[in-house]
């Protein structure tokens, strides 16, 4: 790239001469090579399926920036964040949230008894869902849990007799509706 001085000659290029172009930046003018066209090879399967996957993301950003409760999440993250909400949108559509702890101390398989869940996501977590069964399989109870300061809590609302063992299912769910899930074996 070439800086040129501006006199009479110069001041009114712009655009492309011969394998030139002629173009201001921040108020100075530069001469650059003409950008050479590449052949590509036609893209594989993969990076199409790939590309499908970004169009995707990019509409999801698009709808929940149109929709006022979504904006309003991703609005308050960039904030935080310092970044782009679209931005944000988009890559809060390919990552999933994570349950981080389980902490059964609190219960001990009667109504009433509370189950803590630590989860976290790059923007929000949307809700937790929470499944308790038994270890052959069979679904006890289920049911969403609350938020409460900065983790949620599972109220059981089924009685389990003492010694039976059990899989706590819990899972989050983003604003895109991507999921993570932990399994804990309780007792």
């Amino acid at each position: 790239m070439a800086k040129v001085d501006m006199n009479s000659l110069t001041q009114h290029l712009q655009g492309r001469v011969g394998d030139m172009v002629f173009r201001r930046v921040c108020g100075q003018m530069q001469a650059v090579l003409r950008p050479r066209t590449l052949r590509r090879p036609p893209p594989t399967s993969d990076q199409l399926a790939q590309q499908a996957v970004f169009k995707e993301a990019l509409n999801y950003a698009k709808g929940a920036l149109a929709d006022p409760e979504t904006r309003v999440v991703y609005e308050a993250a960039a904030q935080a964040k310092n970044k782009d909400a679209r931005a944000l949108a988009v890559g809060d559509f390919f990552r999933p949230p994570t349950v981080q702890k389980v902490d059964m101390s609190n219960y001990n398989g009667r109504v009433g008894d509370k189950i803590a869940i630590m989860a976290d996501d790059d923007v929000a977590v949307r809700k937790v869902e929470v499944k308790v069964r038994k270890s052959a399989g069979t679904v006890l109870e289920e049911g969403p849990a609350a938020p409460l300061f900065d983790g949620w809590v599972y109220t059981a609302t089924t009685a389990v007799a003492a010694g039976t063992n059990l899989i706590i299912e819990v899972t989050a769910v983003d604003w895109p509706g991507n999921k993570g899930v932990k399994n804990q074996l309780y007792p």
